[in-house]
């Protein structure tokens, strides 16, 4: 792919980190330090403008994303009185929990799961629509073990999931051996 860069968009001061792009391409979801997550337009005419940034999240450090069609957003907040939650975009509805604090959301590409990572484990949010409602399962655990590498905070992304969901790939740390100097490498890395 042979291309140029070009800054497509200023983002506002305190800027900690990408989180998502709408898949219209027209929004980009960033948290915004301490202050929450906000959505960002791209579609302006000038860049340097800054176009008012609609609030999600008012505080903490959440992470988070769109669903597969853009009208859904699903973020964590990983503060001790936080969750995993579902609100409408662009809202302004109720945002709804469907998860336990300390989780990484991920919404599954055919928008007919969700998967959240954390708590030593994998759980699952199945999305269920009819019509215009949408509905959400409570969580179950798919499976347990995993731990977070070190460096892993709000902004990582240590999840993320197939298409279809026949395959979970999450950045585990490896346990080492007492006073080794082991680096282990993974080869074989695939992504559907």
């Amino acid at each position: 792919m042979n291309g140029e860069a070009h800054d497509v968009r200023t983002l506002p001061d305190g800027f900690t980190s990408l989180q998502d792009i709408s898949p219209d391409g027209k929004e980009v979801l960033a948290m915004i330090g301490p202050n929450g997550l906000v959505s960002i337009p791209l579609d302006t005419a000038d860049q340097y403008t800054n176009s008012k940034a609609t609030v999600i999240v008012k505080d903490g450090y959440p992470n988070g994303g769109f669903s597969p069609d853009g009208r859904w957003i699903v973020y964590g907040i990983p503060e001790a009185d936080g969750g995993v939650y579902v609100q409408p975009f662009p809202g302004p509805r109720l945002r709804t929990q469907i998860g336990a604090p300390d989780g990484f959301p991920v919404w599954r590409k055919d928008g007919k799961e969700i998967l959240i990572g954390g708590n030593g484990g994998i759980w699952s949010v199945t999305v269920q629509k009819a019509g215009s409602e949408v509905r959400f399962g409570a969580p179950e655990k798919l499976f347990s073990g995993l731990r977070f590498p070190h460096g892993v905070n709000a902004s990582s992304h240590p999840l993320e999931v197939s298409r279809d969901g026949s395959r979970i790939y999450f950045v585990q740390a490896v346990e080492q051996p007492p006073d080794s100097n082991l680096i282990n490498i993974l080869s074989g890395w695939q992504h559907n």
